[in-house]
């Protein structure tokens, strides 16, 4: 189309031009106004087309891919903790008390399948890592709960349901299903998975405040299950590494961290490999703004 004698892109290639930064402005805005309820028919499944903000963030996530993202190294990162960050909001709205959805399939298979999984595990960005840890360990929280419902009226374990925790948890398909079922085991596995995070040498000495708050805020979320109750039969190996990991915690989440230990058996030896795993200590992390 001609127009002042200048040609003019036509309203498709500017739409597909502008989708980009419309999606990642619609994306910034929904953690500061997301509510537990809203945030269900964003990412449901029922709607004969693909769920609203789950199509859009997917669309950006595809941006985001190391090699192959069109985008400058800082810009590809800036985007991706955009979309991560407001995939946790999300996660944590499905993990309201007061909730009773179960997890759209949806995110389990587009946001948390293994592949997904082992891309954010895998992330140079150690801010993404972490947001990206966090999502996945509330997927993981929400999908163990919603299969131990599963399970009480008989409806069995789905093979990707088993791989989504795997992958999210690090660990074997048998030993996450001998921890389903046992009250507090998963919960315990899952919290020992995210706290590891922090122990990874790449991680540095410093992260930006929100995504620390994002990490505490998770570990909240994680530890309800296990507080208010001794759980005795609790996967030793897992309690092993969870005193290790506290034992040199940062002072800022001393408190979170205690009160956890309060629940879980005391007179547990610290196993060898658990001590292995914690030889790049955490406690070096602190706030930056």
């Amino acid at each position: 189309m001609h127009l002042n004698g200048h040609l003019q892109p036509s309203v498709k290639t500017r739409r597909l031009k502008s989708l980009p930064s419309a999606y990642q402005d619609f994306s910034i805005l929904v953690p500061s106004r997301i509510r537990p309820r809203q945030s269900f028919p964003l990412m449901s499944e029922r709607s004969t087309t693909d769920p609203i903000l789950g199509s859009r963030l997917y669309d950006l996530f595809k941006t985001c891919i190391p090699g192959t993202s069109p985008l400058s190294e800082e810009m590809r990162r800036r985007r991706l903790r955009v979309c991560l960050m407001c995939l946790w909001y999300c996660g944590k709205a499905y993990n309201q008390p007061q909730n009773s959805e179960p997890l759209p399939s949806y995110v389990r298979v587009v946001f948390a399948s293994p592949e997904m999984t082992h891309r954010i595990q895998e992330e140079e960005d150690p801010a993404a890592r972490v947001i990206g840890r966090c999502f996945g360990a509330l997927v993981a929280k929400k999908l163990s709960s919603d299969i131990d419902s599963h399970n009480t009226r008989g409806v069995p374990v789905k093979e990707g349901e088993l791989a989504c925790l795997s992958a999210i948890l690090d660990t074997e398909s048998r030993e996450v299903m001998s921890w389903l079922g046992e009250p507090g085991a998963i919960e315990l596995a899952n919290i020992v998975s995210l706290m590891l995070v922090h122990a990874d040498p790449l991680v540095g000495d410093k992260m930006p405040s929100d995504v620390l708050h994002v990490f505490k805020e998770t570990l909240n979320i994680l530890s309800q299950t296990l507080l208010g109750k001794i759980h005795a039969d609790l996967p030793l190996p897992q309690i092993a590494q969870f005193h290790e990991i506290y034992s040199k915690a940062p002072n800022w989440l001393t408190d979170e961290l205690r009160q956890i230990s309060d629940a879980l058996p005391t007179g547990i030896a610290v196993f060898p490999e658990a001590q292995l795993a914690q030889e790049s200590s955490w406690t070096n992390i602190s706030h930056v703004s």
